[in-house]
């Protein structure tokens, strides 16, 4: 592999029992820890973590702007949202929450999508009425 790039000096200096896994496919190796959807998880964990330290504070902005206004509109989120944080979605002023990873992503969609059920119906309403 070529070292021109900063990313193929970090990939030529990891040990190659390291590197296999993050060009490996779940679908050509035995056990899928074997595979990059490790790394995958984690990259998605990350993500989250971004996205609930510098979305919320703007969406928590922005309820404050609607309410002001007209606080009948809603506020909706839209791609990743989870179990893990529709609670604080809905505390930060969002009114719809979309799911569809968040769902069916998970390895038992039904028992997601009825947890996310809950955290909407257990949240305290907002002037529109309940969390959709």
């Amino acid at each position: 592999m070529s070292s021109d790039t900063k990313l193929g000096t970090l990939l030529d200096a990891l040990p190659d029992d390291l590197a296999a896994p993050v060009f490996t496919h779940s679908s050509w190796t035995i056990r899928r820890s074997d595979s990059y959807e490790r790394l995958a998880f984690l990259g998605d964990s990350v993500l989250a973590l971004a996205v609930t330290t510098h979305l919320y504070p703007r969406l928590e902005a922005a309820r404050g702007q609607i309410d002001r206004r007209n606080p009948a509109v809603d506020l909706e989120i839209d791609g990743g949202v989870k179990v893990e944080n529709a609670a604080r979605a809905i505390d930060a002023g969002a009114t719809v929450l979309v799911a569809a990873s968040g769902v069916f992503a998970q390895p038992d969609p039904a028992t997601a999508a009825r947890a996310l059920a809950e955290i909407a119906a257990t949240e305290p309403a907002r002037p529109t009425g309940k969390v959709r």
